[in-house]
């Protein structure tokens, strides 16, 4: 079992939780999802830990999506951003190795507030003109995006805001972010065995907790037809912030829970 440092009650529960949000995240239902499940394991897992247990995971659900917009990626979009992509990668696995555990956790909640603040402005004040990119800025878009996606699986945000001013037909938005991702998650597998952020013991554990992966799906397919996205991720946002002050302070709720 993954080392967990609260009773294993919370520890799998916490798991269930994160894995089921990722499907929902894949199922197209409150486009910042993603951005929980990373810095909510790394309430009760070590941070390194986390991000190793979570990448085959995500891979498998990716297909989930690859699937049904198979046919309709902007391959030259793709074409400029999953090279800068995979030197992010690498850059960004060589720096998780050198820093501790503890630092990765406070980066990532960082992270999550940058997200946040992006969030904000890009739905408060966003570009409307249609944007037109060079070459030079894809490349450069792809690399943040696989730094961070690196550290903290975290990087939606980054590539939305390179292709949403491009104003593309909706499935061929929602088809590149896909495949963007699909890609840059394969390449981060041979850095992240290579540093030992995947094992066999968390495979191990990806394998027992993968299954709620389509539990998820079917969550966010559900979801899409009864309740306002709006709304869902209005909350999950707010969760956000309260999960990555946490990070940031070194302290969380099930700390203050277990010591009362």
């Amino acid at each position: 079992m993954l080392t967990c440092e609260y009773p294993v009650f919370i520890c799998i529960i916490v798991m269930i939780i994160a894995v089921i949000l990722i499907g929902i995240s894949k199922a197209g239902f409150g486009g910042g999802v993603g951005i929980v499940t990373t810095p909510l394991l790394s309430l009760v897992f070590p941070a390194k830990m986390v991000i190793g247990f979570l990448l085959p995971v995500i891979i498998i659900a990716d297909w989930f999506i690859i699937y049904h917009y198979r046919k309709e990626p902007d391959l030259k979009n793709l074409k400029i951003l999953v090279p800068g992509a995979l030197f992010g990668i690498i850059a960004g696995t060589v720096f998780v190795d050198y820093i501790s555990d503890e630092q990765l956790k406070r980066i990532i909640g960082f992270v999550a507030l940058v997200f946040l603040i992006v969030q904000f402005v890009r739905i408060r004040f966003g570009e409307k003109t249609k944007y037109d990119p060079e070459w030079w800025h894809g490349l450069l878009v792809g690399s943040l995006a696989g730094f961070i996606s690196s550290i903290a699986h975290s990087a939606g945000v980054i590539i939305a805001m390179f292709l949403l001013p491009q104003n593309l037909p909706k499935r061929v938005y929602v088809a590149t972010m896909a495949f963007f991702f699909a890609g840059a998650n394969i390449l981060k597998v041979v850095p992240y065995i290579s540093f030992h952020l995947i094992n066999a013991e968390t495979l191990k554990i990806g394998a027992m907790f993968v299954i709620f992966v389509p539990v998820g799906v079917m969550i966010g397919t559900w979801l899409n037809r009864k309740i306002s996205q709006k709304a869902f991720t209005k909350i999950l946002y707010i969760f956000v912030f309260i999960i990555a002050v946490q990070l940031l302070l070194g302290e969380n709720i099930f700390s203050l829970l277990f010591r009362m």
